[in-house]
């Protein structure tokens, strides 16, 4: 009985484990469908992030989803004129728009085996948008061509919520792939709407 007591005291007495903590970088290719504009634009990009892995669970991750400029064409849009009414002009419109963000997330790490782990994660989202519209006439009777700078070009900052998930591959000690994707849940401005995006970059875990 004694010897049961002696040995509870030392386990009270023992100093918990400490948690291991192992920051990681990553990047990789991304492509997703913007559906914020009020059409579906799909534009491709990279991934680049990193973060720290707190013990067995606890993940924080910061990524960067730097995306090009997209240019996506409506119309052509026709006029007409005259009596009776015939078609004079055709305009189509150019929009070029993008939607860049860098993103912080919570995840909880759930082992499925010793080489994957999946993550489910919720964060925040800053989003950098610009975009322009450059019209294009064409005179039917002539032939004649002009473009015209749209005046609603506009750029601008706003934040949203994001939800992901991760798989977390490792191939060695170091080195993982993870297959990602996000939802950006855009506020009711612009259209409103989601920003998805999937990714699959390659991690180095110090």
């Amino acid at each position: 009985m004694r010897a049961i007591l002696v040995g509870a005291a030392l386990m009270l007495s023992s100093p918990a484990p400490a948690q291991t903590i192992r920051p990681f970088v990553e990047a990789g290719p991304l492509a997703g469908h913007d559906r914020t504009w009020g059409q579906s634009i799909a534009a491709g990009g990279v991934l680049v992030g990193g973060g720290v892995r707190v013990g067995p669970h606890v993940e924080f991750r910061v990524a960067m989803d730097l995306t090009p400029a997209t240019d996506v064409a409506i119309g052509p849009t026709s006029y007409y004129g005259g009596t009776p009414p015939a078609e004079t002009a055709r305009v189509t419109y150019l929009v070029r728009a993008r939607d860049r963000s860098i993103s912080a997330a919570f995840g909880w790490a759930v082992r499925v085996s010793q080489r994957l782990a999946v993550v489910p994660a919720i964060g925040w989202a800053g989003i950098h948008r610009s975009d322009s519209v450059t019209a294009t006439t064409v005179v039917l009777a002539t032939g004649e061509r002009s473009e015209r700078v749209g005046s609603n070009c506009h750029d601008s900052c706003s934040s949203a919520p994001l939800f992901g998930m991760d798989a977390v591959i490792g191939l060695t000690r170091h080195v993982s792939v993870v297959p990602d994707i996000k939802a950006i849940w855009y506020a009711p401005v612009d259209n409103g709407g989601v920003i998805v995006r999937g990714g699959l970059a390659v991690r180095w875990t110090f």
